[in-house]
């Protein structure tokens, strides 16, 4: 019986402190990466959101600037207007580009081809109203530059843009409100590890009263059987 109680007592509950140990282990860095992530997020989406405002609005500043360049040059034959025009454009395209890096989707397709189409018009007949400038012919050039072909594929140009900078915006809110829900689930599913790794740590305490009670039972069996010996 007293080896019985040995080996009872003996029997420390490894497997259960284990198995505590690891899903405790999980939980903490399973919520740490959800709490890591979610802040990565938002401080991303913030920065997204906040640079494409301000390239929407570097895009129009621009596009009313080679504007104004090609009309002053076509209004005074001042071809300084013109290197003024070359100064900027490739800040427009290169900002356009940026906005078109951040984000393309299907559903941005579509616009962003109408824009190109109309930029590559308005470029066109804004090359063609300079080399009318340099020719002399600066009334020809005042025609091109406010007909109302002109006028036209400007007004898509500015509609593009914004179309496209606020699909883009749209489309950051939506990935926000899916990693939002993702994050959700992913809480929900921490906080039911931590309730099994709950269970498992009080099975864990059971086991250890029941290790001590043996123990104690042992000891108490051994010294019954020295006594016994003794007398």
């Amino acid at each position: 019986m007293a080896s019985d109680a040995a080996t009872a007592a003996s029997s420390f509950p490894f497997r259960l402190l284990t198995i505590a140990l690891v899903l405790t282990t999980l939980t903490i860095a399973w919520l740490g990466w959800i709490i890591f992530d979610e802040r990565r997020d938002a401080k991303m989406f913030q920065g997204e959101s906040l640079r494409i405002e301000e390239l929407r609005g570097v895009i129009v500043h621009l596009a009313e600037v080679l504007t104004m360049s090609a009309r002053m040059a076509a209004a005074t034959g001042d071809l300084k207007w013109e290197e003024r025009y070359r100064h900027f454009e490739p800040q427009l395209d290169a900002a356009i580009k940026e906005t078109i890096r951040l984000e393309i989707s299907p559903s941005s397709v579509k616009t962003t081809a109408r824009t190109d189409v109309a930029n590559i018009k308005l470029v066109e007949m804004e090359n063609r109203a300079f080399a009318l400038v340099r020719a002399g012919r600066k009334k020809e050039a005042q025609t091109v530059l406010f007909s109302a072909e002109y006028e036209t594929q400007k007004q898509i140009y500015a509609e593009g843009i914004m179309s496209f900078a606020s699909q883009i915006r749209r489309e950051a809110d939506e990935r926000e409100r899916q990693d939002k829900r993702t994050d959700f689930l992913s809480m929900i599913g921490a906080l039911v590890v931590l309730t099994i790794s709950f269970a498992a740590w009080l099975s864990v305490v059971r086991g250890l009263q029941r290790w001590r009670a043996n123990l104690e039972q042992a000891v108490s069996e051994r010294e019954q059987a020295q006594q016994a010996l003794r007398r």
